[in-house]
């Protein structure tokens, strides 16, 4: 297939026009479209949150003090990044 082929597959799948995405499609994408993290991540967040349940709220900054108290994280941006995503779990778990 050529390459202007595939380009143009590719902006008629995406649904674009010379503004930019159409409403219709942000909405439809907004449901399921979100963050993508790494699966370490995701790993250690489950490990604590199965650990310590009762540690962990819908704050982002109590979560952050918990991570850095329970782990022994050496960067700042790892341990944020392991709390938004806990903050993430505990608030979708309300809902």
């Amino acid at each position: 297939m050529a390459k202007s082929m595939r380009f143009a597959m590719y902006i008629y799948m995406l649904n674009i026009t010379h503004q930019g995405p159409c409403i219709e499609h942000r909405a439809a994408t907004s449901d399921w479209m979100g963050n993508i993290r790494p699966t370490y991540i995701k790993r250690v967040a489950f490990e604590l949150i199965a650990r310590f349940p009762e540690s962990f709220t819908q704050d982002f900054e109590a979560n952050k003090l918990m991570v850095g108290r329970l782990t022994d994280t050496k960067y700042i941006s790892l341990r944020n990044r392991v709390a938004g995503y806990i903050t993430c779990r505990m608030r979708k778990k309300k809902d």
